[in-house]
């Protein structure tokens, strides 16, 4: 993680030079401290004897890991700003014909579009009102007196 901090910090890649050189020493330093943190206790670690007890707990690695986390990871996803809007050239005040051949020359289809058909009766019983099929409801209540 640290050296992936470290490595954006320095990329030259288009997808992160709108971060300023000020945001980008901020994640630098803190990789470089986390980075000496790690060593010095690396270094305390092997300095003692197997039976003393550790130099850090996993605690304080964790702690260390977080901050530096959430110290870089908002500087590095910070979004790109959009880029400013375009002026569009200001249309005449008469509208303009269409070109011949485009869709608002063209007749609509004829007949019914698929899927269109004469809509059922408001007051026509559903299958289910008729009969024709058992409703849901009354295969789930057997043999539950």
């Amino acid at each position: 993680m640290l050296t992936e901090y470290s490595n954006l910090a320095a990329t030259q890649d288009p997808a992160y030079e709108h971060i300023d050189a000020e945001a980008r020493a901020k994640v630098t330093e803190c990789v470089n401290e986390a980075t000496t943190w790690m060593n010095n206790m690396k270094s305390a670690q092997e300095a003692k004897g197997k039976t003393e007890p550790v130099a850090c707990t996993c605690k304080d690695i964790y702690q260390k890991k977080d901050n530096v986390y959430y110290t870089c990871r908002p500087i590095m996803n910070k979004p790109k700003p959009k880029p400013p809007p375009k002026e569009e050239p200001k249309k005449d005040a008469a509208p303009a014909e269409p070109a011949p051949g485009s869709a608002g020359d063209q007749a609509p289809a004829e007949g019914p579009a698929p899927g269109d058909g004469p809509a059922p009766p408001a007051d026509a019983p559903m299958k289910d009102e008729t009969g024709d099929a058992p409703a849901a409801g009354d295969a789930m209540d057997v043999g539950l007196d």
